[in-house]
């Protein structure tokens, strides 16, 4: 057995000592590995689940929860008219990238290769309405100067991050929207996506920064699924047509500065300022704000409920709640529970009605309207139709014309018994397939 002494035993500590500093130097300053490049090519499919009124329908007018967007834009969303889209120089328009990459993601991604040697120097994203398609350059170059010309594609640059996410940062977009109810973003904006490949699934997760309209980035993510026998639709070509009829030459549709688009939050019985985006109403905190908002307006309308006494002139006036068991239906459905309020507005009747489907997957919803009692055709949003029009029949009864395009659709009676108690309500109608419905409901006072 060997024997040490204590000078031999310093000894080999200040060598193992040593051992141990270099081989922690030398890893500090070895490279680090190469990143992990995980292909991204192919033919991908959306996974559509609960974003769907986004991606199918589109957004409703007024709807702008969730985005972080500042007063500028919220005052160009709220003149924003749909039938811009009818204009001639619109209709042939291709949805800009800054959408279509936090809406639908890219159906086809193709790899470009050097023809010589081989080596991927780009992918090719195909774009969806318009095929705003665009190269990602892979070869480390940089972006154009700020004075470069802004595109429907912007430009791009990607590169593989050290866990193998394909990073892809876009610039030099042309203004375009990213919810179809007139949010956007200028050409300022700049677009990072992440793109995570799990197999036959893919991650995207996407930030957008905008220093004009966007009070903090927006972020957005989607999930698309491996479709190798996906069929993408090549591109079709446009053509401009008269859709304006009989508008005059560079008419533009649009809402007066100062239009509050309110009927999102009406009909989903949320506080106008819910609705209205905003950096601090994205997070999670904000639910406190929701909650004291739907007291007050809760406290609010209980009161101005109780304020609305009936009228000896219109005995209308007032709440009305529904009785199911009395009530028939054409089609033996109708609604779990409907309140209808009649308010006086001058020489006009507010009418509200609240409703609770009668569905598997109860739902609810409201419609508020405001109309005179001269028999004339007046606006009104909220439902399929696109007109109604009020008159009295008698002391204690109104009837209501809905129409659509100008054809009547639907005939309501709001007939009030003798005793001001009783509301009856005889609806005929027909759907624009032609198919007939009728319901007589019978509602008490509150």
């Amino acid at each position: 057995m060997a024997i040490f002494n204590r000078a031999e035993k310093a000894g080999w500590v200040l060598v193992g000592i040593a051992a141990l500093v270099g081989g922690r130097i030398l890893a500090q300053n070895a490279p680090a590995p190469p990143p992990v490049r995980v292909d991204i090519s192919g033919d991908w499919m959306v996974v559509t689940q609960e974003d769907t009124p986004n991606y199918g329908p589109g957004p409703e007018l007024g709807d702008y929860t969730g985005l972080p967007i500042n007063a500028a834009v919220r005052q160009k969303a709220e003149a924003w008219d749909a039938t811009i889209l009818s204009q001639p120089e619109r209709q042939t328009q291709t949805h800009p990238i800054i959408y279509v990459g936090n809406n639908r993601g890219p159906q086809r991604i193709l790899k470009i290769l050097d023809p010589v040697t081989q080596t991927q120097v780009a992918y090719a994203l195909a774009g969806n309405f318009g095929r705003a398609d665009r190269i990602v350059w892979l070869d480390g170059r940089s972006h154009p100067s700020d004075y470069s010309e802004h595109t429907w594609d912007g430009y791009s640059t990607g590169q593989w991050d050290q866990n193998g996410a394909f990073v892809i940062t876009t610039t030099h977009m042309k203004s375009g929207v990213i919810r179809r109810n007139g949010v956007a973003t200028t050409p300022y904006a700049k677009m990072v996506e992440h793109f995570i490949r799990h197999g036959l699934y893919m991650s995207v997760s996407i930030w957008i920064d905008d220093p004009i309209y966007l009070e903090e980035p927006f972020m957005r993510n989607y999930t698309e699924v491996w479709n190798p026998g996906g069929q993408l639709v090549g591109g079709v070509p446009f053509q401009s047509v008269d859709e304006l009829g009989d508008k005059p030459l560079g008419w533009v549709p649009f809402f007066a500065l100062g239009t509050k688009q309110a009927e999102f939050a009406e009909t989903n019985g949320l506080p106008f300022e819910v609705t209205q985006g905003g950096a601090e109403k994205t997070y999670p905190e904000y639910q406190l704000r929701i909650q004291q908002l739907m007291r007050e307006e809760a406290a609010k309308t209980a009161a101005a409920r109780r304020s609305i006494p009936p009228s000896a002139s219109n005995p209308l006036i007032g709440i009305w709640v529904l009785d199911r068991a009395k009530s028939t239906f054409s089609d033996d459905t109708g609604p779990a529970k409907r309140t209808m309020i009649f308010e006086s507005a001058g020489t006009a009747i507010k009418h509200t009605t609240m409703t609770t489907t009668a569905a598997a997957f109860p739902d609810n919803y409201q419609i508020t309207y405001t109309s005179k009692l001269d028999g004339q055709d007046a606006p009104v949003t909220g439902t399929a139709f696109d007109t109604y029009a009020l008159k009295r029949i008698d002391a204690r009864t109104i009837q209501r014309t809905a129409k659509i395009k100008g054809e009547v659709f639907e005939t309501v009676t709001y007939a009030v018994s003798a005793d001001a108690q009783v509301l009856t309500v005889t609806t005929n109608g027909k759907d624009t397939a032609g198919v007939e419905y009728s319901r007589i409901e019978v509602l008490k006072r509150q």
